[in-house]
């Protein structure tokens, strides 16, 4: 296979994992995420000639994915703040629907840092400990200590900013 048919096959079979990274790291707008998925997509273009299959195409392909956010997240953060007042959150009711948890987990992860989110991402992409290191360049029992850190810090999250209905399950 050329160079095209691999980015072709690539984005085929990992388009849902490239938008829940470009969900995660874009505050869930629309505009940014679009602007972080086209960088994302010419990133993994540009490497994909340097991919050597020393690893998984998925462990290549996380790392492209989360390394381009982060930095496209630091260079959004370098730029002028604009301020922006957000409507009360009001969405909930006392029988939380399973889209809106989801809401709420996704909102409480926005506030982690970028190391942060991209191991909560890994690990709600039902990737194993071993995996996650392997993505992250750190060692197997650092991922388990930190996602119990994580999921502590979300929990925290979702209470001080009043919208808890229960305990983020493991």
């Amino acid at each position: 296979m050329n160079n095209k048919e691999n980015f072709e096959s690539i984005i085929k079979n990992h388009k849902p994992t490239i938008l829940n990274v470009c969900r995660i790291y874009s505050d869930g707008k629309r505009e940014d995420m679009s602007d972080l998925f086209q960088e994302i997509l010419i990133n993994i273009w540009k490497s994909i000639r340097s991919f050597e299959g020393k690893s998984s195409i998925n462990t290549w392909l996380y790392r492209v994915s989360l390394n381009t956010a982060i930095s496209h997240l630091r260079k959004k953060n370098k730029q002028i703040p604009i301020i922006e007042i957000r409507e009360e959150f009001n969405r909930l009711t006392d029988e939380n629907k399973p889209d809106e948890q989801l809401e709420i987990l996704y909102e409480a992860i926005e506030k982690l840092n970028e190391v942060d989110k991209s191991l909560i991402f890994l690990y709600l992409e039902n990737k194993s400990h071993k995996e996650i290191a392997e993505i992250l360049g750190i060692s197997v029992s650092n991922v388990g200590t930190r996602i119990q850190r994580i999921k502590i810090k979300l929990e925290q999250i979702i209470k001080n900013n009043n919208y808890d209905k229960g305990r983020i399950e493991n």
